[in-house]
């Protein structure tokens, strides 16, 4: 009696293997997807939390605000953004990621020294490819920045 694997064996070992490494391939590029997404709104969040600061500490004796475009977002000083200003600090995000705002004129501006926004505005960060799959930023007019997921 020969002992050993028959031909037939072998292959389906190998196609379940196969599919099982194809489902966590999968996985693993849509977890990533969702990673970079919660990080991208972790670090607008940040920017803005930043910026509001820099507004009630009176930084430059201006205005502090956010400039957010389709695929990144822009600190800047001032009541306005102006694209070619020195002292802006763009953010290009991850090209799987994708932002819009309600925001006017695409800027979240905080009022120097109350830290205030003249309008309640929410920025939504979504996956590319999945608009459904999206974190919201809402600041409200006292500043209050809140995340819903």
């Amino acid at each position: 009696m020969k002992k050993g694997f028959t031909l037939i064996e072998i292959l389906i070992s190998i196609g379940v293997i196969s599919v099982l490494a194809a489902i966590a391939v999968f996985n693993f590029g849509n977890t990533r997807t969702q990673k970079i997404l919660h990080i991208t709104a972790n670090n607008i969040v940040f920017a803005l939390e930043e910026s509001k600061s820099n507004a009630l500490a009176g930084k430059n004796g201006e205005n502090q605000g956010i400039y957010i475009s389709s695929d990144s977002y822009t600190q800047f000083g001032g009541s306005t953004y102006s694209e070619g200003e020195s002292g802006n600090v763009k953010t290009t995000i991850d090209s799987n990621i994708s932002l819009s705002t309600t925001a006017s004129s695409n800027s979240i501006i905080f009022a120097r020294i109350s830290g205030d926004v003249s309008a309640v505005s929410t920025t939504t960060v979504s996956i590319t490819s999945d608009p459904t799959t999206k974190i919201e930023i809402v600041v409200g007019t006292l500043g209050d920045i809140t995340v819903i997921e």
